[in-house]
């Protein structure tokens, strides 16, 4: 296991841009257990669950990081990821990749 947020974050991005899923979500899973208020490992698990089809998981993921935000901001990336978890719409690419490299 990595031992500090900076490397949960770097071994989470290589592996999620590698379309690597299952060992995204067993290193994101750690890093919550480590960091249970990070919105931003809450959104990439979101991101993986949704990948791998596992939609309680994702929408679970999805809703945490929305909570956690407090914002209601249509705009803001836990809003857009959650409405995009809820009806079940597969996460682009491009807005998966953005939230990996924030």
């Amino acid at each position: 296991m990595v031992g500090n947020l900076q490397g949960i974050y770097e071994w989470m991005s290589v592996l999620l841009l590698s379309n690597e899923y299952e060992a995204a979500e067993t290193v994101i899973t750690q890093g919550l257990q480590h960091y249970p208020a990070d919105i931003s490992l809450w959104e990439k698990l979101a991101i993986s669950e949704n990948n791998l089809h596992h939609h309680q998981k994702a929408l679970f993921a999805a809703v945490k990081a929305k909570t956690l935000s407090h914002v209601n901001d249509p705009s803001n990336v836990a809003n857009m990821l959650y409405d995009m978890v809820v009806s079940n719409q597969e996460i682009p690419p491009i807005i998966a990749s953005a939230l990996v490299k924030q």
